[in-house]
């Protein structure tokens, strides 16, 4: 045996005889006991699993009131014993638990990715309505259980969380939160029993979730209708609303901007009970829209042929180009530069492939769509592509509008002169997240991490160059100014807008009739996989003709003359005297 293990085992020995000789000696004082177990129960015992070990050096305890040993006898070891919790305790945990799990302390997290593993279990996510501190005084005044601060932060389940301030919902759908806010008024004031708007659903539909019956073609659901009890109709409510109104500019007076602000509505009972009532099947209606539009789409792209190819197409949000270390004129100033983002996927039979390309001309417009759309069909058309099958949102400034109409129709088949058909589908309002906004919240992140970094994204083509390298599963293209002015000749001013356009979500072209386009109120793909597309009449709101482009004389619009001013004649000054 060497000497230095010879020291290390003596060193052992000895330490173990001093514990055990502090063991007898420990006074009936509690800290020191528990400063003598902490000693030897810390965490490099347990990682080299000496616990055992040092049993003989461990203090003794007996049974006390309330708790229970796996050993039977009189005294046990400390390391074997197990403690049951107090009924006292846990009437206090199950009344703070009750407290944070109710309406008045949390509410459910909206989103299917919102949750935590609690006990190997997913549990939905609970947002704080308000702090620790502004929550516990409520607490007490409504239980009868005395808790202490501490005790309360403690007992919080572990999927009530305090929300963040990333985690807002900020691309809400005006009608669905201006409706739910009718509800909540309707149900707070006890008129309905419905306590949320798919609950509402529930009540008036067979299945809530079957389009037909939400847009009310359903003949077993058709007569339902919800049950009011309202005793005083001439009772005050209060109700919240999404409104959009016009306010004066403080640096330019007689001068207005349109903002979007919450209003708090105050009226009686019987109001809110026809405006509900106004509004039910409308919204009922515009949910339908959305499922049947889901379903449509989601209909398509499993049925893909080699013939077709589906576009998703979105407009991202400006990016605007950041430098690591920047000055203050720099950094507050308008010296930054955007960059207009057109994103999305194209999906073909087998294939899947997201793009992004990129601009430094920042007009959303008719031509700027189509030349951002130009290298993308180029590149991922085939000969054997004749049916292209677009996917969008429904903004009339960018995709639905009488100009882009015209641009599809007469530019694309110069493109691709192949192509026999084309549809281009829309969303329903403010329900258009897909793919493409997907692939520019990871471009833009992307990009972002890359300045955190220290890289200088100053210009559009450092920009590209980087998301290329960083992105090899997004296609990022620059458009050049060349591009852009390419269809900058192209006389769209003059076309003849079409009536109902707001109403449009699907419109379909031919190849045997270039100068036609076929509107529709809703998707319909069931006659295209049936083959026989041509004699599809579902959901028809008529047809543009592309010959007459320019508007009659009896349909231009008019301009409101001016009422001519008179002018006052000024007094006459008098004379000084």
């Amino acid at each position: 045996m060497s000497e230095k293990v010879r020291k290390n085992l003596l060193k052992g020995f000895v330490v173990t005889k001093e514990c055990k000789e502090a063991k007898e000696k420990l006074s009936k004082v509690k800290k020191g006991k528990q400063a003598y177990f902490r000693v030897f129960s810390g965490r490099i015992i347990k990682k080299y699993r000496h616990l055992k070990l040092c049993k003989d050096i461990l203090p003794m305890k007996s049974a006390q009131k309330g708790r229970t040993w796996e050993d039977t006898s009189k005294k046990c070891d400390i390391l074997t014993v197990t403690f049951a919790t107090p009924q006292s305790v846990l009437k206090k945990r199950e009344a703070v638990r009750a407290f944070f799990n109710s309406d008045r302390a949390s509410h459910f997290a909206p989103g299917k990715k919102d949750f935590v593993v609690v006990d190997k279990q997913k549990v939905q996510k609970r947002y704080l309505n308000d702090t620790m501190s502004a929550l516990y005084p409520k607490f007490a005044a409504s239980s009868s259980v005395v808790v202490s601060f501490s005790t309360f932060c403690q007992y919080r389940p572990k999927h009530v969380v305090t929300p963040k301030f990333t985690g807002r919902d900020t691309c809400l759908c005006v009608h669905c939160e201006n409706f739910k806010y009718l509800v909540k008024s309707l149900k707070d004031a006890k008129v309905i029993s419905e306590k949320s708007r798919e609950e509402v659903f529930s009540t008036l539909c067979c299945d809530s979730g079957n389009k037909n019956c939400l847009l009310r073609t359903c003949s077993e659901c058709a007569s339902k209708k919800i049950i009011y009890d309202a005793t005083d109709k001439d009772a005050k409510l209060h109700y919240e609303k999404w409104v959009s109104c016009k306010k004066e500019m403080l640096n330019k007076p007689a001068s207005f901007m349109k903002i979007t602000k919450k209003d708090k509505v105050e009226a009686t009972v019987q109001q809110v009970i026809d405006i509900f009532e106004e509004q039910l099947v409308g919204h009922m209606a515009h949910v339908g829209r959305i499922i049947h539009q889901r379903e449509t789409v989601k209909l398509l792209r499993e049925n893909l042929t080699e013939k077709d190819l589906c576009v998703i197409v979105d407009w991202s949000e400006n990016w605007s180009c950041k430098y690591f270390s920047e000055v203050q004129s720099m950094h507050f100033g308008g010296s930054h530069q955007q960059l207009a983002l057109h994103t999305g996927a194209v999906i073909g039979k087998g294939s899947y492939e997201t793009f992004c390309t990129v601009s430094e001309s920042t007009d959303h417009g008719p031509k700027n769509i189509l030349a951002h759309l130009k290298p993308i069909l180029l590149k991922y058309a085939t000969d054997k592509t004749e049916n292209l099958h677009f996917v969008s949102d429904g903004p009339s400034t960018q995709y639905r509008n009488c100009k882009m109409f015209y641009l599809v129709a007469t530019e694309i088949c110069k493109i691709l002169p192949l192509i026999k058909r084309i549809t281009w589908n829309f969303s329903e309002s403010n329900h258009g997240k897909s793919e493409a906004d997907g692939a520019g919240g990871t471009v833009k992140r992307t990009a972002d991490n890359l300045v955190a970094l220290g890289k200088d994204i100053c210009d559009i083509n450092v920009f590209v160059k980087q998301l290329n390298e960083r992105c090899p599963k997004i296609f990022v293209r620059l458009i050049s100014n060349d591009e852009i002015n390419f269809f900058k000749d192209v006389n769209i001013e003059s076309v003849q807008p079409f009536k109902g356009t707001l109403r449009v979500h699907q419109y379909n072209w031919k190849k045997e009739s270039p100068l036609e386009i076929r509107f529709k109120s809703l998707s319909c793909y069931d006659c295209y996989l049936k083959e026989t597309p041509d004699e599809c009449n579902h959901f028809d709101l008529g047809v543009m003709n592309l010959s007459e482009k320019e508007k009659t004389v009896g349909q231009k619009s008019r301009k409101r003359e001016k009422p001519t001013r008179v002018e006052k004649k000024k007094p006459a000054k008098r004379a000084k005297r």
